[in-house]
């Protein structure tokens, strides 16, 4: 994600990236803990609650690629304010934390859609994760390009090839977002494959913007002109990878509100369990020893 986000003068990049970078380890650590409460919740052997182990994969690589991002913008933070090197490496930063930002919304959406929860659990995330975030990541990306441009060719008040580039990305990714919500509003299609593929490229692209942003700083100087089509491919990346959730995002098999578990079923079980438990523990406080439930 780029780091200016359309104000009037630029920030100290740098400082920002440090905020950037500690944002990416927090949600790491909230990704962390999720995959350890699912990991244990499946070792109870009392749990009756059933998934496909594919689910947990864009949550796992959501994980990986936050941490890569929160060391990717450790590295922008080190970098000197105001240079032409710090104006491209905050959109190769900005790659990976897109990416991830992105899939880990998309692991909630498989997550609940697997547990059985209804559209009206799902449908919230589905609309954020179709018609929302996709041009809002390319949005914050071209105002990286925009940085990009104002300090490598001092063009503040003219747009550029590269401006109209990710503005024409900008336009596609909204366009096809809105229909995909339009056309899969009411169909569900099983999509394994592509869940774990988009997992997959999660993991890959997150790297490979960490890969670039390391790239950059190691073999060019401080005032280097960094190409512009950096950035622009970042940026496109940005706007193929969205697309690719959102379709998957918009055609995932979700049950519909009337198939879903009622509410009272997950009540009436922690009643019964409850019950089961309390029973135990009197026939122990009676007997001394603990009877079977």
């Amino acid at each position: 994600m780029a780091l200016r986000v359309l104000v009037a003068s630029a920030p100290d990049l740098p400082e920002v990236a440090g905020f950037y970078s500690q944002l990416a380890g927090v949600l790491a650590g909230f990704s962390f803990a999720a995959l350890v409460a699912l990991v244990a919740s499946k070792r109870d052997s009392g749990t009756a609650t059933s998934f496909r182990w594919h689910s947990v994969a864009p949550l796992t690589s959501a994980f990986v690629a936050l941490v890569a991002s929160s060391l990717d913008y450790a590295l922008v933070a080190g970098e000197t304010a105001g240079t032409n090197r710090v104006a491209a490496v905050q959109t190769t930063a900005g790659m990976g934390f897109s990416i991830a930002g992105i899939m880990l919304v998309y692991s909630i959406l498989v997550l609940l859609a697997d547990h059985g929860f209804g559209q009206a659990a799902t449908g919230l995330l589905k609309n954020l994760t179709v018609v929302t975030l996709p041009p809002l990541l390319v949005l914050l990306m071209w105002s990286g390009v925009r940085d990009h441009l104002v300090q490598v060719h001092d063009s503040d008040s003219r747009l550029l090839w590269a401006d109209w580039v990710s503005l024409g990305t900008l336009a596609t990714v909204a366009g096809v977002g809105a229909s995909l919500r339009v056309r899969f509003r009411n169909r569900s299609i099983e999509q394994d494959k592509l869940v774990t593929r988009l997992a997959s490229g999660t993991a890959h692209i997150a790297f490979l913007s960490l890969i670039g942003t390391t790239a950059l700083i190691s073999l060019t100087t401080t005032e280097a002109s960094v190409p512009d089509i950096i950035p622009v491919v970042a940026t496109l990346i940005v706007g193929a990878f969205s697309i690719a959730v959102a379709y998957s995002a918009a055609r995932y098999q979700t049950l519909s509100d009337a198939d879903a578990p009622p509410a009272e079923e997950f009540t009436d079980a922690s009643a019964s369990e409850g019950h089961v438990t309390d029973s135990a523990a009197q026939d122990e406080d009676e007997s001394g020893v603990t009877q079977p439930a």
